[in-house]
């Protein structure tokens, strides 16, 4: 089967698979860039304007991924 031809996978189902495949320093890098990113987004969403996604939305997320991945 063609890729074309296969049902989309969910968001848990391409992280799960996604672990799969990582070895532990791939992981590591992973958790770092994901709190980067998270940490940038936060602080630079309350300027944009998007009506869509509240800035708000950004900061929670952000909170939750260090609560989570945080080396604290």
């Amino acid at each position: 089967m063609n890729k074309s031809n296969k049902k989309p996978i969910t968001n848990e189902q391409a992280f799960k698979e996604l672990f799969k495949n990582l070895d532990l320093v791939e992981i590591a890098l992973l958790r770092e860039r994901v709190l980067l990113i998270c940490e940038e987004t936060a602080k630079d969403c309350i300027n944009w304007e998007n009506p869509f996604i509240s800035p708000n939305l950004f900061i929670k997320l952000n909170e939750k991924v260090k609560n989570s991945l945080g080396f604290d």
